[in-house]
């Protein structure tokens, strides 16, 4: 059966793979991307940087504003939904401007951000080893948003 048809043009996912960025004091490895159907058309991008014991690994997605992608993450990104734990917390929060969903667990130094850019583009970082979130947050906020606001 054919794949559904998305209402907009998607980025291109080698266009996406264009926009991860080199970052200093980071080796990137590998860049991998491809177009998805299945819940809803959408087209990403990923890699992962290393840095001695730490490791993140982050994604662009193409979502073309797909309720099926970005319905949970709307809920939570950018409100002042916050949930504690004895070993971190997740909260929605804004960052770079964005509407965002952070979590931290300080016990096992797992860090993860999720931006939701213009209720269409999702880019996704998940850490582990990493000293504080900080560190994620600078990371996530070398991905160039610009290519959003284009469309």
């Amino acid at each position: 059966p054919a794949a559904p048809k998305s209402s907009v043009a998607l980025v291109p996912h080698d266009q996406l793979a264009a926009l991860l960025p080199a970052i200093d004091g980071w080796q990137r490895g590998e860049i991998s991307s491809g177009s998805i159907s299945l819940p809803a058309p959408a087209t990403n991008a990923t890699t992962a940087y290393t840095r001695e014991k730490a490791r993140v690994d982050l994604e662009i997605t193409d979502t073309g504003g797909a309720t099926e992608h970005v319905e949970a993450l709307t809920k939570i990104a950018g409100s002042d939904f916050t949930q504690q734990a004895s070993n971190g917390y997740m909260k929605g929060t804004t960052l770079a401007g964005f509407p965002a969903v952070e979590s931290w667990n300080h016990v096992d130094h797992l860090g993860d951000i999720t931006l939701l850019i213009n209720q269409r583009y999702v880019i996704h970082a998940n850490a582990t080893g990493l000293d504080k979130i900080e560190t994620l947050r600078e990371l996530i906020q070398k991905v160039p948003t610009t290519f959003a606001a284009k469309r």
